[in-house]
């Protein structure tokens, strides 16, 4: 699983990353520094609590007939 750091989830989610820290925190979920990486699964869950989900899949346009 890859690692997201703090600091560039909070720039996506245009939120400050003590914000997300703090979050993190109330969730018992250690990230000390905006540096801090968190799994994938960590950053769904905050781009969820801030309102932003993961972009779901394009379909192809339906061709015309």
């Amino acid at each position: 699983m890859a690692k997201v750091r703090i600091h560039a989830l909070a720039k996506e989610l245009d939120v400050q990353s003590k914000d997300v820290i703090s979050f993190l925190a109330e969730k018992n979920i250690e990230a000390k520094t905006a540096s801090s990486s968190v799994e994938e699964d960590v950053a769904e869950m905050v781009k969820k609590q801030f309102g932003r989900t993961a972009p779901a899949a394009k379909t192809a346009p339906k061709p015309v007939e």
